[in-house]
């Protein structure tokens, strides 16, 4: 048995549920439809601009190594404007620090990596651009921001930093932790199935000289 004996009873009870509700139904529909629109076109725009990054990115590898440093410089400023929160403005700064390096300008190489250090999460990029900076205060004899950059680094990557930690001891005259480091960085080349004839030397270095 029906609840509503008449056709028109169900008809008006309609209408009414309806009034009540129907409103609220078509609010969210708008409102699901427009959140999957708005997510949809968020991602094609991200993805876009990944792609634009990525060519303008190999746009600076192809001028950079022709030595074109102010084009170089150019491009890479450009993917830094452009996509600061990208892998690619890393990258590219780390290019522009390397042409700074090789133009002597260690001042604006200093800038180009602490700007990746402080725009990077953890992860790859920052400790490469942390390494390059702790060599270039070695290069200028600056051990104290040396050994504090060292301190920053994440613990993760230690191992890969033993060589460079037995130089910055070194240059302290730490001479045992020197040799603790470098002989550390020894073990994890020869894991790799490496000589380390380099860190070898470095190691023969300070016993020659009765260190």
């Amino acid at each position: 048995m029906d609840i509503y004996a008449t056709e028109k009873e169900q008809i008006d009870q309609i209408k009414k549920w309806w009034g009540e509700y129907g409103k609220a139904i078509i609010f969210g529909l708008v409102l699901g439809l427009g959140g999957l629109f708005g997510y949809r076109y968020w991602e094609s725009t991200r993805l876009a601009e990944g792609q634009n990054a990525s060519i303008n990115y190999e746009h600076l590898l192809a001028v950079a190594s022709t030595g074109a440093s102010d084009e170089a410089i150019e491009a890479g400023d450009a993917i830094i404007a452009g996509y600061p929160k990208s892998a690619y403005a890393k990258l590219s700064a780390l290019i522009l620090a390397k042409l700074a390096v090789d133009a002597r300008d260690l001042d604006e190489a200093k800038a180009r990596l602490q700007w990746v250090i402080d725009n990077s999460d953890d992860g790859k990029i920052k400790p490469v651009a942390q390494k390059r900076l702790v060599q270039i205060y070695l290069a200028e004899n600056n051990l104290e921001d040396a050994a504090s950059t060292l301190t920053q680094m994440d613990p993760a990557f230690e191992n890969q930093f033993s060589e460079l930690r037995g130089d910055v001891f070194l240059a302290q005259g730490k001479l045992e932790l020197a040799r603790s480091k470098y002989n550390k960085a020894l073990e994890e080349i020869q894991k790799r199935g490496q000589a380390g004839e380099y860190i070898r030397l470095k190691i023969d270095n300070l016993s020659v000289s009765g260190q």
